[in-house]
């Protein structure tokens, strides 16, 4: 998006990938555009996967079966937000103008400028000018993996302090929100609704991440680690008033989350997880919610669910079990948990009546 904006380009969006252990039944498994490789190798790679991808959207004769982004975010809305458009790569392997797409089979070279492209300490500005300058006669870039994107909120290429004041801090941040604010379409907006019915209307959550990164799972509720970091998630309940009896939320990758902090805490609160709101009624055999709706895979819709649920919780609070030791933890989902959570009020609006 930042590349997009700041070159006044549309950008293509590839298809939403089925979330963890469901990858290996979509089209396209290994779709990654940035490898991080600094070589003029590592761009022809890259670009070669760019044309892969556009072949096996050709190869989709149903949108459905590459799945949109506009399933879940509002690309109307980001765009009045950041002005930044978004087109579907599966739009752009059908368009009715073969013009456009032959665009992604004209195979360039690496920039003649590469190493200023890599070089750390290159601005944002000489960036975007010889970007622009190397595509001027391209309608769409496929830019292979030869640009580095920098973790979140550093600016691209900039790494020396005195050059600091030529990133576009602002341009920066209003993408940065827009993204991390997710103006979602009105089908998750609608699928999270229903889903917050079977909730009570005051409810805390507990995000419980497990084996990441190692594999692991819960093999037992008195496992020591396990009751450490539920016991220091409780407490942080606790010191929010959330007293027993209360209904607290349980979500978590490991299905043996909540059965253990049932046991942990003895029985002392109501649990919920995301099969309690999916559920089939015994009595009418079909489920609580609908989510036949989105055409994206069940995974990504469960992890979509269980986002929003949690941060709905008047208090939030976070534990790790087996976690891959890397001098700190740190997870990509909690930090959009806490964003949406800090966000609860105006969220709020969208699925329950305050």
């Amino acid at each position: 998006m930042r590349i997009a904006y700041s070159t006044n380009r549309t950008l293509i969006m590839p298809p939403v990938l089925p979330h963890r252990y469901a990858k290996a039944s979509s089209t396209f498994v290994g779709h990654d555009m940035f490898i991080l490789s600094l070589e003029p190798v590592g761009f022809m790679k890259g670009v070669n996967k760019s044309l892969d991808d556009v072949n096996k959207a050709r190869a989709v004769s149903n949108p459905a079966g590459c799945p949109s982004w506009s399933e879940i975010l509002d690309y109307d809305v980001l765009f009045e937000t950041t002005g930044v458009k978004m087109v579907d790569l599966w739009n752009i392997a059908h368009t009715k103008s073969d013009a456009c797409v032959n665009e992604f089979y004209r195979q360039p070279t690496p920039p003649v400028s590469l190493q200023l492209l890599t070089n750390r300490s290159t601005s944002w500005g000489e960036f975007v000018d010889l970007f622009t300058k190397q595509y001027a006669n391209h309608s769409i870039a496929s830019i292979g993996d030869v640009y580095t994107l920098n973790h979140y909120r550093s600016p691209i290429f900039t790494s020396h302090q005195e050059l600091l004041g030529q990133y576009d801090w602002a341009t920066e941040e209003k993408l940065s929100n827009a993204v991390l604010s997710m103006k979602l379409s009105s089908k998750v907006v609608g699928l999270v609704k229903a889903a917050m019915t079977y909730l009570p209307d005051v409810y805390a959550s507990v995000h419980v991440r497990v084996g990441d990164r190692t594999g692991e799972e819960i093999q037992a509720c008195d496992d020591e680690e396990l009751v450490s970091e539920y016991t220091k998630a409780l407490d942080k309940l606790k010191e929010s008033n959330i007293t027993e009896g209360s209904t607290i939320y349980i979500a978590s990758n490991d299905g043996r989350a909540k059965e253990c902090f049932d046991e942990i805490t003895k029985n002392k609160y109501k649990l919920m997880n995301l099969a309690d709101v999916k559920e089939i009624d015994s009595r009418s055999s079909t489920p609580k919610i609908n989510m036949d709706g989105i055409s994206v895979d069940p995974t990504t819709k469960d992890m979509l669910l269980d986002l929003f649920l949690v941060a709905m919780g008047v208090e939030v609070a976070f534990a790790f079990v087996h976690f891959l030791e890397l001098g700190y933890k740190y997870s990509t989902y909690q930090e959009m948990m806490k964003t949406m959570h800090n966000e609860r009020f105006e969220r709020m609006k969208q699925f329950r009546p305050l």
